[in-house]
């Protein structure tokens, strides 16, 4: 069952014509439960509701939020509202005239009605107030203010438990006694800042809030100040997505001259990688060399526990290296070409797709035997990666922006399709994933570039560019290792003016050295069990971790790129909501999910 739960509450229209209409209050409402279930609550939106709805809605809330453990529970209301010895007032839609602290009071909701909804809950509460805070007393006359004296106080009695409610946040529009606009462009300025600010996952709920108020005091020209009262007793993020643990594996010591690369699940949390002329195999947390060969190996691929190994030769073996008494490795093939960078195997596990600096070759198996069925030579066009999306469907990342589609490989006649992505610089394409069941792919750039791609119509759905990524000092530090020095990176980053110094006879260096910092050279991508969640990794050793929903970066992961290190590669687990990073000096991490507390 759901323990993130809403209602939404939008009065636009009252039924007394002397009661002005707030035209956009029930358009804040939609957009909050609209942000809210995009959030992974269940919510429930009221528009125009009496006060009968409401106290029925509260009812249903509180019958929901008593039979879940720790829940976070949202109210949002957006209409007309009063506030009075520091009691709050919400008007329902069937309100009678005039709006006198006397009717105020006999027919207004009290706010404390809405903490009762959620006293219970053991979990966080948050209660928006998208109203004014007008204070119906300054035109009140003696006797009402005596009448609402006694009601105050019954109220109080009335809802005394809830008074000191645990982990209960209080958001207002505006200030106490201050009007709060309804907007000019369909939304409140603050109900829109809230919306924006909702669809973040890397703030607390403090940290929305404060940037809620920043954002309408500045659109407002300081004439309406949100305020926000809290009795959190611990963090809470609005975010419905995990953070990420580190886990690192035993250390496997490697010369200086090996190089670590390709990392591919094999299924039960275990995984499988190259080293020069071993593979590799990460049991648990533990590490062991699995197979050694004669010679180095170009690339390997999985499918399950089998494993195929391309070596620099071409020649390709197969073993399954599962259960007690792994296969030997055997030869099943000889590639087509010389220099390849990458193979992948369909997920029936009947064909290979093997990519490289002189063209592709599809290879299929009938019975027992393995057969080439496509050879192309690419004149001018490299071949980076490979990925089976079907097992009648293979992609071909490559040089020139490209994007090879393939399909129709089992058929007499393959029917090529090459999907131009626009890549204005013309980088290298240098990995693929399939996303959102199949209706769009991701590529990922050697020059930081991030496009999403409809899989039926090949359009781009969006692009966009990590580099300009706020990750600080490591980042940039990520950026230049490569070119140069730790002694002279330490100058450059502590000492400007000593580097400009020590680089004076080299005038392009300095002007360029700028465009430099930052970028980020992406090599590979993965879409975790999590299918909401895609893994972007980058040599400079950063992962950027992005919704695919939104398609949009949610939080980056320093995953060596602070320390010097380089990343080789990064897979996902697809047994559980985690994956693992290859780092460059054969260091193995294991990123475990830990979801929202609520």
């Amino acid at each position: 069952m759901n323990n993130r739960l809403a209602l939404c509450i939008g009065n636009s229209e009252y039924l007394d014509a002397e009661i002005d209409n707030l035209p956009n209050a029930a358009n804040d409402a939609q957009l909050i439960d609209r942000t809210l279930r995009a959030r992974g609550f269940d919510s429930e939106l009221l528009t125009n509701a009496t006060g009968y709805d409401i106290q029925q809605a509260l009812a249903r809330l509180k019958t929901k939020a008593d039979a879940i453990s720790n829940t976070f529970a949202i109210i949002y209301f957006a209409g007309h509202g009063f506030e009075t010895g520091g009691l709050g007032f919400l008007v329902a839609a069937d309100q009678p005239s005039p709006l006198t602290l006397s009717a105020i009071a006999e027919w207004g909701l009290s706010t404390l009605s809405l903490v009762d909804a959620l006293a219970e809950g053991t979990g966080p509460k948050l209660i928006i107030l998208d109203a004014c805070r007008a204070d119906a007393a300054e035109k009140a006359s003696s006797n009402e203010l005596l009448s609402f004296s006694d009601k105050a106080k019954r109220l109080k009695m009335l809802f005394e438990d809830v008074l000191d409610t645990d982990d209960l946040v209080f958001a207002f529009a505006t200030g106490a006694g201050k009007p709060a606009g309804d907007g000019v462009n369909g939304h409140s300025r603050y109900c829109e800042a809230l919306a924006s600010g909702m669809l973040s996952h890397d703030c607390t709920l403090d940290e929305l809030l404060a940037s809620v108020t920043q954002k309408v005091i500045r659109s407002t020209q300081i004439k309406q100040r949100p305020w926000y009262l809290s009795s959190l007793t611990s963090p809470v993020s609005l975010s419905d997505l995990p953070t990420f643990q580190a886990v690192p594996y035993e250390i496997y010591r490697m010369n200086a001259d090996q190089f670590a690369y390709r990392v591919y699940a094999i299924g039960n949390g275990h995984f499988v990688y190259a080293v020069d002329r071993a593979i590799v195999v990460a049991y648990g947390h533990e590490r062991r060399k699995f197979k050694s060969f004669k010679e180095e190996i170009a690339t390997l691929a999985t499918s399950g526990t089998d494993v195929y190994v391309l070596l620099k030769s071409g020649d390709v073996l197969h073993a399954n290296i599962g259960g007690q008494s792994p296969d030997e490795f055997e030869i099943i093939h000889k590639a087509a070409f010389d220099d390849f960078h990458a193979m992948a195997v369909s997920p029936d596990g009947l064909t290979l797709a093997i990519g490289g600096m002189l063209g592709y070759e599809v290879v299929c198996r009938s019975s027992s035997a393995w057969a080439s069925r496509v050879r192309q030579e690419t004149p001018g066009h490299n071949i980076y990666n490979v990925k089976f999306f079907s097992n009648d469907r293979v992609f071909l990342c490559g040089s020139l922006g490209l994007v090879r589609d393939l399909h129709g490989i089992k058929s007499p006649s393959c029917e090529l399709k090459f999907h131009d992505l626009s890549v204005t610089d013309m980088s290298d394409v240098t990995d693929i994933e399939l996303l959102k069941d199949g209706q769009e792919f991701v590529v990922v750039c050697s020059n930081g570039l991030v496009v999403f791609v409809s899989l039926d119509t090949g359009v781009i759905l969006n692009k966009l560019i990590v580099n300009n990524a706020e990750l600080g000092l490591a980042h940039d530090y990520g950026s230049l290792r490569n070119n140069f020095t730790r002694d002279i990176l330490e100058l450059y980053f502590g000492d400007r003016d000593a580097f400009e110094e020590h680089f004076a006879d080299d005038p392009d260096l300095l002007e360029g050295i700028d465009s430099i910092v930052g970028r980020q050279s992406l090599v590979c991508c993965t879409r975790l069990q999590d299918d909401r969640i895609l893994a972007i990794g980058s040599e400079e050793g950063f992962v950027f971790l992005f919704d695919a929903r939104e398609r949009a970066l949610f939080r980056t992961l320093d995953v060596g790129g602070g320390r010097g290190i380089n990343l080789r590669w990064l897979c996902a687990d697809k047994h559980s909501d985690s994956f693992a990073t290859l780092a460059g000096d054969g260091t193995m991490t294991r990123y475990v999910a830990i979801p929202p507390r609520f």
